[in-house]
C-alpha cells in the first residue's frame, strides 16, 4: 500500500515560471519515486491552472485569500499583541485554505505533511503532534530581510512593483525600513519556534541548516538541497555578439536590487572596453517597468517570461549573478552551471554553493573586479569552456536530483520508517 504525502503550498508546484515551483515540483516528483501518493494544496492560483497538474500529483486544490479587510485587520491585531507572529504569516492566512487542509487531513490521512516556507506553517502546525510534519522553509528569510535593511535605495524595497507615489511620501523608506526589521526579528524568532515545534525543518542550504541549528538548540534541521537537470550538450553563445546573461523575477526586491548594482556600476565598465556587449534580462516582470526604468542605458534586452529557460540561456556567452542581499541557495546560478555557462556572482548569490572560485565560477565583489572578470570571460572562448564544462561536472556532482532524492530518503526514513530498507538499498549499492 502506497504512503501518503501532502504538500501544503505556497504556489502549485508546477507551471515552471519560477525557481521555487521547479523545486516543488521536484521535490512531489521524489516523493511520488520513493513511493508516495503526493497531493498538493495551494494558497495561490486557481483551480484552472489546478487541473494542469502533472500525473506524479494525484489531486491538486487551491484556495483563495482572505478578504483584503479581515487580512488588514490581523495585521492591527499582531502590532497590538505580544504574539510576535510575521506580519507576512498573518496577512497570507486563508479560512478557506485551513479547511481545505483541515478536510484532507481528516479524510485522506495522510503519512507525512510537508508545508512550504513560514506562510504556510499555521495550516499544519495543530497537527504537528499527531502526523509527522516537516516545515520546508526553503531559506531562512529573517537573514534575507536583515540585509535587505540595510538597503540604501528605498526603492529596492518593492522589487518590480515598487510604487512612485509611495516612495515620494516624506519618511516612507524610513519606515519601511521599521517594518522590515520588525519583521526579522519576528521571523527569527518563529523560525527558531518552528524547529523546536514540527518534527523535522529543511532548508536548501547546509550554511543555513548549521545556523539554524545553532541558534535554535534543535538538531532535527536537514537540507533538502536544489536540484538542477544537467545538459551535457548546450553550447552557450549564440547571439553574434559577446552576451550576457541575468535571470530572476523582477518582483522580488533582490532581482532587482541585483540588476541596479549590475547596470550603474559594472555595465559601463564592460562597455568601455566591449562597446558591442548585450545585457540579457529574462525573467517575469523584466519587460515592463523595469525595462522603462533602464530605458536609456544602452545595449540592454528585457527578455521578459519565457517558456524555455534554457534556450534563452543558450543565447548568452556568460551568466551573471550581482546580487546585493539575499538568503538561501541561488537556483539561478545553479541551472546556469548545468547549461555549461561560466558564473560571474557576487559573495552573497554564492552563498551555500561551494565551488572553487577560479576554477568553476568566478566569485567576485567590487565593481571592478566583478567587470574585469566577466571582460575577460567574453574576450576568452577557451576560458569560458573550461569554466563552463568544470561548473556544469561540479553541479552535476553536488546538485543532481539523484542527490537531492537520497537526502529527502533519509530524513523522511527516520520519520516515517523505512529505514531498514534504505539500509538495504544502501547496502546493495555498496
Amino acid at each position: 500500500m502506497k504512503r501518503k504525502a501532502l504538500f501544503v503550498t505556497t504556489r502549485l508546484p508546477f507551471q515552471e515560471t519560477d525557481g521555487r515551483r521547479r523545486l516543488l515540483f521536484n521535490y512531489c516528483r521524489i516523493f511520488f519515486e520513493l513511493g508516495y501518493e503526493v497531493r498538493v494544496i495551494s494558497s495561490r492560483d486557481d483551480e484552472g491552472m489546478a487541473l494542469k497538474r502533472p500525473d506524479f500529483i494525484s489531486n491538486a486544490k487551491c484556495g483563495r485569500s482572505d478578504v483584503l479587510l479581515l487580512r488588514l485587520f490581523r495585521v492591527c491585531c499582531a502590532l497590538l499583541t505580544l504574539k510576535k507572529i510575521p506580519f507576512q504569516v498573518v496577512v497570507a492566512f486563508s479560512r478557506k485554505v485551513q479547511k481545505l487542509v483541515d478536510d484532507e487531513i481528516s479524510n485522506w490521512l495522510p503519512d507525512i505533511v510537508i508545508c512550504d516556507m513560514v506562510r504556510s506553517v499555521p495550516y499544519v502546525t495543530k497537527y504537528r503532534h499527531s502526523v509527522p510534519t516537516i516545515a520546508n522553509l526553503d531559506d531562512l528569510l529573517s537573514i534575507r530581510y536583515e540585509r535587505q535593511s540595510r538597503l540604501r535605495n528605498p526603492s529596492d524595497f518593492w522589487g518590480g512593483k515598487k510604487s512612485g507615489w509611495m516612495l515620494s511620501v516624506p519618511l516612507v523608506g524610513q519606515v519601511f525600513k521599521w517594518i522590515l526589521r520588525s519583521e526579522t526579528r519576528r521571523l527569527r524568532d518563529y523560525e527558531k519556534w518552528v524547529a523546536s515545534q514540527f518534527s523535522q525543518v529543511t532548508l536548501v542550504s547546509e550554511t543555513e541548516v548549521y545556523h539554524l541549528k545553532r541558534v535554535s538548540g534543535v538538531d532535527r534541521v536537514f537540507c533538502w538541497s536544489m536540484g538542477v537537470d544537467v545538459d551535457w550538450n548546450v553550447t552557450a553563445g549564440s547571439c553574434g555578439r559577446p552576451s550576457v546573461s541575468f535571470l530572476g523575477v523582477m518582483d522580488a526586491p533582490h532581482n532587482l536590487a541585483a540588476v541596479r548594482y549590475f547596470v550603474e556600476e559594472i555595465w559601463p565598465l564592460v562597455l568601455r572596453e566591449l562597446p558591442n556587449s548585450e545585457f540579457r534580462v529574462i525573467g517575469k516582470g523584466s519587460d515592463g517597468n523595469v525595462a522603462a526604468e533602464f530605458s536609456s542605458v544602452p545595449n540592454i534586452v528585457f527578455v521578459g517570461q519565457v517558456d524555455d529557460v534554457g534556450g534563452e540561456l543558450r543565447k548568452s556567452d556568460v551568466f551573471v549573478a550581482p546580487l546585493v542581499f539575499g538568503s538561501g541557495i541561488k537556483t539561478k546560478v545553479l541551472e546556469a552551471m548545468a547549461r555549461g555557462l561560466p558564473v560571474v556572482a557576487t559573495s552573497v548569490a554564492l552563498e551555500g554553493i561551494d565551488a572553487t572560485d577560479g576554477v568553476e565560477l568566478f566569485c567576485r565583489d567590487a565593481a571592478q573586479d566583478f567587470a574585469s572578470a566577466l571582460v575577460g570571460l567574453l574576450r576568452d572562448s577557451a576560458q569560458r569552456q573550461r569554466i563552463g564544462q568544470a561548473g556544469r561536472e561540479f553541479v552535476s556532482n553536488r546538485y543532481g536530483w539523484n542527490v537531492v532524492k537520497r537526502l529527502i530518503q533519509e530524513s523522511t526514513s527516520l520519520l516515517v520508517g523505512g529505514a531498514e530498507d534504505f539500509e538495504n538499498e544502501a547496502a546493495g549499492r555498496a
